[in-house]
């Protein structure tokens, strides 16, 4: 039995900044609150002012035939900026992830559409295609009013339509595919990282509906008239979702969706540091260090910054281990050995900053190996900088799958009586390497076991199969590389004391996490944390604190960046319950 827990914490007017030629979206916003404060103390939320947006709690399974909204778009948006994303689920160019769509407007305040994005053309050349990218001219959208617009795609009639105020504006004859994929929609903004910057909506959105069947002008009219739209009344329409968020954007923590999806949104801040909310109450902590090829390449001061927090705070928050989930370099040692070697010596130091102080393991990235770009498994450089002499003599050191290299190694941690059984595996373990991991296991069978391997889990939630863009064999073609969903399949779930796995590799805003019942009953959670796409200047240090409680059986998950002693982002910090009977190393709270 198996069964998905999937946890994306999902998550107006812009009247100073909307005259400008261009939104400097990319500065980043260091209040530590999300939210503007007007003269008389009120607290008003916006998009592109605060970050505020709201997220869907799940993906929906059926194409959104029908798109309607209620906007509002300033006269002085200036004609060079992007009006931004209504409602989209597109991701970034190389995990593109087909059967993404954005509803938004574009430059010169025309309605939008970029309909089933392909997986992109990406430096491992692979093809990247847009069914349609579909710019609606007639109508000029910043006119400071409430606006409504509506788009069908009648399927059987091979038609688009798009309507203004419940007019038709424009209709084109067009077969278009379905439009599905795994991806949570945005309201208010895209997903993009890395790539290209996010496209916010630069206006106000009061209300969204969606279909699984076309209406016609007259139900669209219909809709104009009601913020309640509920299902019993449109049983033929395919009612997907509607929100209403009224004329206050963002006051409302979750919006409930009136159809009978339960398909709720929840708001969520995008490129944002909130204060950091730490638990009081809690017995210790462990951290999860993301990607490092970011810090090590363009702000190596920030990797100092992040270990000496690390460091000087391990009494504070009683640290007992760091996790380091690979990637350590960026630049190939292959082509630019100069480069590579000054990498491989800034992260080298700043992880040795943790030495005597806090234990730490560490993975191979597909950019550690000595030539990423062919089959080889070579780690000389690796073996160099991080020294099986140096890590095996630790008193937390468990084993290794060959002696001679940290590519694959065991640890053993004993935390407030818990004995933790923490895995460091290459990139793409190798089906040999799982057999031994599944025989280390049964040798401890009372230890908590958590996996760390440099991919695992894609930004959608799902694990990294073998037809995934960057999964393990395609990126590097290893010989026998087994991807996040055979790790499932031959090893993670057949264990009762599996416990977790942490994974990066591909870049997301937000910490996603996921729960998998095991073949004893028990729930494995795997979490994919990797902001270092999201603002490539800016979320480099982040880094995931975990903070436990035995008793309550509780985990505190906090973004933490020590560069803006902030969290990244208010939905990457919550507390959820790991109490799980089935698992004999954790027990009932």
């Amino acid at each position: 039995m198996r069964t998905n827990i999937i946890k994306r914490a999902g998550c107006v007017l812009v009247a100073a900044i909307v005259a400008l030629a261009a939104f400097a979206w990319g500065s980043i916003n260091k209040n530590a609150e999300a939210y503007t404060v007007d003269d008389n103390g009120e607290k008003h939320y916006s998009i592109a002012a605060d970050k505020i947006v709201y997220r869907t709690e799940k993906p929906f399974d059926r194409t959104i035939n029908t798109f309607e909204a209620w906007i509002k778009l300033p006269e002085a948006l200036a004609d060079e900026v992007t009006g931004g994303v209504i409602l989209g689920n597109y991701f970034n160019l190389p995990t593109g992830y087909p059967g993404g769509v954005n509803f938004g407007v574009g430059k010169n305040g025309k309605f939008e559409l970029y309909w089933n994005f392909g997986v992109g053309v990406t430096n491992m050349g692979d093809k990247y295609n847009v069914e349609l990218h579909k710019v609606f001219e007639n109508t000029d959208l910043r006119t400071g009013e409430w606006t409504h617009v509506a788009i069908v795609r009648d399927k059987a009639n091979g038609t688009l339509c798009y309507y203004v105020n419940g007019e038709l504006d424009e209709r084109m004859e067009i077969n278009l595919g379905e439009c599905v994929c795994d991806m949570i929609f945005g309201i208010g903004s895209d997903w993009n990282n890395w790539y290209n910057d996010k496209t916010p909506f630069m206006g106000a959105i009061k209300q969204v509906t969606l279909y699984s069947e076309p209406i016609g002008a007259a139900q669209i009219a219909a809709d104009m008239k009601n913020t309640d739209i509920v299902t019993s009344d449109r049983e033929n329409d395919g009612l997907m979702a509607n929100w209403y968020f009224g004329e206050d954007w963002g006051k409302t923590e979750r919006v409930a969706d009136s159809s009978d999806n339960s398909a709720d949104c929840t708001r969520a801040t995008i490129d944002c540091y909130v204060d950091a909310e730490f638990e009081e109450d809690f017995d210790y902590s462990f951290v999860v260090v993301p990607d490092m090829q970011a810090m090590t390449y363009h702000k190596p001061d920030n990797f100092a910054q992040q270990s000496n927090w690390i460091a000087d705070n391990a009494e504070r928050f009683k640290i007992k281990f760091a996790m380091y989930l690979g990637d350590m370099t960026e630049s190939r040692y292959s082509t630019a050995p100069e480069q590579s070697q000054s990498e491989w010596n800034i992260a080298a130091r700043n992880m040795s900053v943790l030495d005597g102080k806090v234990p730490y393991t560490f993975v191979l990235g597909n950019h550690d190996y000595d030539n990423w770009a062919t089959k080889s498994r070579e780690t000389t450089v690796f073996d160099k900088y991080m020294p099986y002499g140096k890590y095996s003599a630790l008193p937390n050191f468990g084993g290794a799958f060959e002696d001679g290299t940290m590519a694959n190694t065991y640890s053993l941690f004993r935390v407030a009586g818990v004995e933790y059984l923490v895995f460091a595996l290459e990139y793409g373990p190798r089906t040999t390497v799982l057999n031994w991991v599944d025989r280390i296991i049964e040798e401890h069978p009372y230890s908590r076991v958590i996996v760390t391997s440099h991919s695992i889990l894609s930004p959608d939630g799902t694990f990294v199969t073998s037809s995934d863009t960057l999964n393990p064999a395609k990126t590097i073609s290893y010989d026998s590389a087994n991807c996040g969903d055979v790790m499932w399949d031959r090893t993670l779930k057949r264990h009762k004391n599996m416990f977790m796995t942490f994974s990066g590799h591909l870049c997301t805003d937000d910490i996603v996490m996921r729960g998998d019942l095991g073949d004893n009953g028990n729930t494995v959670r795997s979490v994919l944390v990797d902001a270092q796409g999201s603002m490539l200047t800016s979320a480099m240090n982040t880094m995931l604190v975990v903070q436990v409680n035995e008793r309550k059986k509780t985990m505190r998950f906090c973004y933490y960046s020590p560069e803006y002693d902030a969290c990244y982002n208010e939905q990457s910090q919550y507390t959820f319950s790991f109490a799980d009977e089935n698992n004999p190393t954790v027990g009932a709270a």
